[in-house]
């Protein structure tokens, strides 16, 4: 059941979205995270969108046609719109500096207009790798779960070296009193 909230926000309202996990792959780096989510979430539009434009493409090539919908991944985002994307709660240099962190760890990588007709234009062209992105969360998890697991084993060895701690400790304390001279 979805959760409702006590305050009932402007519909279409923009909002910063940030797992744990991003911050975890971007070094803390709370702009990357952002990026991050932002560009996971065209992503998914682009994926829907090209879905549909194959199919539009394909009719209209059945019929003699050129397909017109343009059927590419790449997002294209101004530094001014990600400014807004991101509530302009970071700034233009921030926002590069995280757009290279995220390409360093091959997250996204940034493509130039690649329709030669619009070289002139400075527009820059993300493309999102989810398939890194999966790569990352796999072994981010599998750290997590096996350090749970050596935890657990870890907690084993304390508990069973307490109990050793307090029956040696009962039986010194044991001796001392069936020593002691109570009389």
């Amino acid at each position: 059941m979805a959760r409702a909230s006590c305050i009932s926000h402007p519909e279409g309202e923009r909002l910063i979205l940030i797992r744990k996990w991003q911050i975890e792959a971007c070094g803390k780096d709370a702009c990357a995270a952002a990026l991050l989510n932002l560009f996971e979430y065209w992503h998914n539009i682009k994926l829907e969108q090209n879905s549909q434009a194959k199919n539009y493409n394909e009719v209209a090539q059945r019929h003699g046609d050129n397909g017109t919908q343009i059927e590419t991944l790449l997002q294209w985002h101004t530094t001014e719109q990600l400014e807004a994307s991101l509530l302009n709660i970071f700034n233009k240099r921030r926002i590069q500096s995280a757009v290279e962190m995220l390409e360093s760890l091959k997250f996204i990588s940034v493509h130039r207009n690649p329709n030669p007709r619009y070289a002139f234009d400075k527009t820059k062209h993300f493309l999102f790798h989810p398939n890194e992105v999966r790569i990352w969360l796999e072994d981010y998890f599998l750290k997590k779960t096996n350090f749970k697991s050596d935890a657990k084993v870890i907690d084993q060895d304390v508990v069973d070296e307490n109990r050793e701690s307090i029956s040696d400790l009962l039986m010194v304390q044991n001796e001392l009193i069936d020593s002691d001279d109570l009389h």
